[in-house]
């Protein structure tokens, strides 16, 4: 396995030197987590708490991503420094509240909104995704490339979710152009109400994938996940999905938009899969999560 950057001796020394020379008068940087996959500290500067965070090279472009979408969202960060090729980024705090400590259902809401309206946007500069490192996945490759990693697995799952995924119809999905994708679109990934940090798993992809990985967050596989704030979480789900396709309606009328989700829900846990297993630091703990998700998905019908 690969030593993470901030594991390396004068490592945060390097970073402290950093933050001096972007934002004077900078506190010591506070580590809050130091993993295999990413750090984050904290620190203080001109009475404003600021958010740093670090990710291995492969992950960077979450740093240029970043830096392009707070450039027309207020969903993002505002970004105070940033260098791509470490891996660094500087944000100031949106606020201390993950979604899922709030019990405002009207924020849960407003966050299923506001990612489907940043996809929208996107729309207008794919360009500029493709140059912040943003790959595309089209969802015929999409199923092409989860077919043979499950053919491959040795996950007693994958039999099973390799029979869900051979039913899978694209058709409907047409509906709806490409767009960003978070990759790991959940309540733990917005600070409420609704900016949305985390995007060192994003790519070019359809729409419903965000829905899916937020529902299957917030829903599990046979219960609703256990920090749900909500009494009724599944009752719920509903809700959450007319939330996130409203804006969508501009394409599409929202019951049919909705037929389509519902007939298509496998295909977002097969994109999931695949960025995953693309995104090699995930490790295989979530590749099984999906694998298993996947097996104990209904069939998909025709929308």
């Amino acid at each position: 396995m690969m030593t993470a950057p901030w594991q390396k001796p004068h490592w945060l020394e390097d970073v402290q030197t950093w933050l001096e020379s972007e934002c004077a008068g900078i506190s010591k940087l506070e580590v809050v987590h130091s993993g295999s996959s990413a750090f984050w500290g904290v620190a203080w500067c001109d009475g404003q708490k600021v958010h740093f965070k670090a990710v291995p090279s492969n992950l960077a472009r979450e740093m240029r991503l970043t830096l392009l979408l707070q450039s027309f969202s207020s969903a993002i960060p505002e970004v105070l420094a940033c260098e791509p090729d470490r891996g660094w980024l500087l944000t100031k705090s949106a606020g201390e509240t993950h979604l899922i400590h709030d019990s405002n259902l009207e924020h849960w809401l407003s966050a299923l909104r506001c990612m489907a309206e940043l996809q929208m946007v996107t729309l207008r500069h794919q360009q500029k995704l493709l140059e912040a490192d943003c790959v595309v996945l089209k969802p015929e490759s999409a199923l092409q490339q989860v077919r043979v990693l499950l053919e491959s697995s040795t996950d007693q799952y994958a039999p099973k979710a390799l029979e869900v995924v051979q039913q899978i119809q694209l058709e409907g999905l047409n509906l709806l152009p490409p767009s960003l994708v978070h990759g790991d679109f959940h309540p733990m990934n917005v600070i409420a109400p609704s900016t949305i940090i985390d995007w060192s798993d994003a790519l070019i992809t359809h729409p419903f994938v965000d829905l899916e990985r937020f529902l299957r967050w917030i829903m599990g596989n046979s219960q609703p996940h256990h920090w749900s704030p909500f009494e009724r979480t599944r009752e719920l789900e509903p809700d959450f999905i007319r939330a996130f396709l409203d804006p969508w309606a501009a394409f599409a009328p929202l019951e049919k938009l909705e037929q389509v989700f519902y007939a298509t829900r496998p295909f977002g846990l097969a994109v999931l899969l695949v960025n995953a297993q693309a995104n090699a630091s995930a490790g295989r703990s979530l590749e099984a999560f999906y694998i298993r998700q996947l097996a104990r998905s209904d069939a998909p019908k025709v929308a």
